[in-house]
């Protein structure tokens, strides 16, 4: 016997199927979103973690011991400065992209030592090849195992624009400005991830204050 049936029972039965069609599709739904978006979120975190665990045991000497430079605190230390000296409205994507826009006239003799000030309080060396190798590389190619295809495209991605700066200059603003944009505006509210920034400032800063010294 139908479900349901009183007056107009046959239409009373076709219209209970069709709403349980439609609970049943929105379930179908939110599970694949709620799949997808978890999955992601977990893989993002998953690399964060990895990254950072990475980055940190370069300043351990033996695993338990305690560290020889706090990174993260540094390198928090230095976008400050740059925010103290106006160069650097805030802490996220949209600042960083007005200070590389205008990176090369920015007058950088003061910001230049300020910064070496801090790095030397700090025992950190801004242009040792083994620093520059671990976080913009090695690191970023070790956290990726096991990540999502579209963080490994990403990490790709960003390596391959290192390498062109490398190459042709730190303060390339429009090779800062396509690494920049491999970053959300999530990504920058990140340390973790918004420290590979910070630290190509630094290297930015570091080749205008070399060109200067340099020339005629």
């Amino acid at each position: 016997m139908p479900y349901g049936i009183v007056i107009n029972g046959k239409e009373i039965e076709l219209h209970f199927f069709k709403l349980l069609k439609k609970i049943i599709m929105k379930k179908i739904i939110l599970m694949t979103l709620f799949l997808f978006f978890g999955c992601k979120i977990t893989s993002d975190s998953n690399y964060s973690e990895k990254l950072k665990k990475c980055i940190m045991s370069t300043y351990r000497v033996k695993k338990n011991e305690p560290l020889k430079i706090n990174y993260y605190e540094f390198m928090s230390k230095i976008e400050k400065m740059y925010i103290d000296n106006n160069i650097l409205m805030k802490n996220n994507k949209n600042s960083y992209k007005k200070l590389y826009l205008k990176i090369d006239n920015l007058k950088i003799d003061s910001i230049y030592f300020k910064q070496k000030k801090i790095e030397n309080k700090y025992s950190f060396v801004s242009t040792s090849y083994i620093n520059i190798e671990k976080h913009f590389i090695t690191c970023p190619l070790e956290a990726t195992a096991n990540s999502s295809n579209e963080i490994k495209n990403k990490i790709k991605k960003q390596i391959y624009l290192f390498n062109l700066l490398e190459a042709n200059g730190f303060d390339n603003k429009e090779l800062l400005l396509k690494y920049l944009n491999t970053y959300s505006e999530k990504d920058t509210k990140n340390i973790v991830y918004r420290s590979n920034l910070i630290y190509l400032t630094m290297l930015a800063i570091n080749e205008i204050h070399r060109k200067k010294i340099q020339s005629p």
